[in-house]
């Protein structure tokens, strides 16, 4: 989960800087569908696994913060354009029965900091087609299972929320004498869309898949990546296309500003803010190599810490595995965990 006063005159020495407060809270990270739990510094490493009788698919959920859901989709069927992808909620501390989403159909999925909601971007009915049904914002409340809709302009599609709930980030993606934009907003209800980001495909423009607000809302971490020969559906969402080349960037929300963040520089799965918001977490795949130096047993990983107030370049591994080999991290070398990444949460 930091006078001296005389009427004669003295030599100023300049005080050792204060130590640094440890960083608060846990980081779990979801490895083959269990956990492992830790403090940040590496050390503390416990592991822990979803109650028997809790169905979940492997690695392919989230988690909230404070462990007592896991959302995920059913997927019952798609064919070409068309989808049926449903919101699961289950219950996990206390164990309890899955709550199934009817008449929506989520195409991508937010849970609230505090564990007590999902945002989704979908629509109403049973069945989505890319090609003619156009995308909405909703809110699924955990308690009440009531669904609300979000104040979302049209053709604007949900990619982040604010942690009050109140800020959106959406992206709409246009075309125009062959030419593909993206445009990127922060909308607030009541108010009317802030542009804060335009790019054309082919060269460097926002990944709708990884952003991230900090947990006070002013900042936004957001990945860039190169996206090439990409086309429009008729719905204005874009067709998969070859990813080159990603950057990542930090938004301040006040100023409309951005400065790279490089503490990430390939194979990042998952990240999180620390609760106070200076700090992020990521795990990184890391390639195992043999004596020869080619790669040998696949893919292990490590967890780092960065600095979110600087560029994040200085990045501290605090934990590490490879394959048959345990390594040495800070805190929680020797620990020989292995298997595919889920996500990561800092609480």
């Amino acid at each position: 989960m930091n006078l001296l006063t005389s009427l004669v005159s003295v030599v100023a020495v300049a005080a050792p800087p204060p130590k640094a407060a440890p960083d608060s809270g846990r980081i779990s990270l979801t490895v083959d569908g269990k956990f492992i739990d830790f403090r940040p510094d590496g050390t503390d490493l416990t592991s822990f696994t979803i109650p028997e009788g809790v169905v979940l698919p492997r690695n392919a959920f989230t988690l909230t913060h404070d462990h007592k859901f896991a959302v995920h989709f059913d997927q019952t069927g798609r064919t070409g354009n068309k989808r049926k992808t449903k919101l699961v909620v289950t219950p996990v501390v206390p164990k309890g029965q899955p709550f199934v989403l009817d008449g929506y159909v989520a195409l991508r999925r937010i849970v609230s900091r505090d564990g007590t909601k999902v945002y989704f971007a979908g629509c109403k009915g049973d069945e989505f087609d890319a090609s003619t049904d156009a995308e909405a914002g909703y809110v699924l409340d955990f308690a009440t299972k009531q669904v609300a809709t979000l104040p979302l302009p049209a053709r604007h599609k949900l990619h982040a929320v604010s942690p009050d709930g109140k800020t959106f980030l959406t992206i709409v993606d246009e075309s125009q004498n062959d030419t593909i934009t993206r445009r990127t907003f922060l909308v607030r209800a009541g108010e009317k869309p802030v542009e804060i980001l335009r790019s054309n495909f082919g060269t460097t423009t926002v990944a709708s898949s990884k952003l991230s607000f900090s947990p006070d809302g002013s900042k936004i971490l957001m990945e860039c990546a190169e996206l090439l020969d990409l086309k429009l559906r008729p719905d204005g969402t874009v067709l998969p296309g070859e990813t080159k080349s990603s950057e990542y960037l930090m938004l301040d929300v006040a100023t409309k500003t951005t400065r790279p963040f490089k503490a990430f520089k390939n194979h990042v799965m998952s990240w999180d803010w620390s609760p106070n918001g200076t700090k992020i977490a990521f795990a990184k795949s890391v390639i195992s190599r043999g004596a020869d130096g080619q790669p040998d047993r696949g893919l292990a990983f490590a967890v780092c810490i960065a600095d979110a107030t600087t560029d994040g370049e200085d990045s501290t591994e605090i934990l590490t595995s490879k394959y048959g080999v345990p390594q040495k991290g800070m805190g929680g070398g020797g620990q020989n965990i292995t298997g595919s990444l889920g996500s990561l949460k800092w609480r």
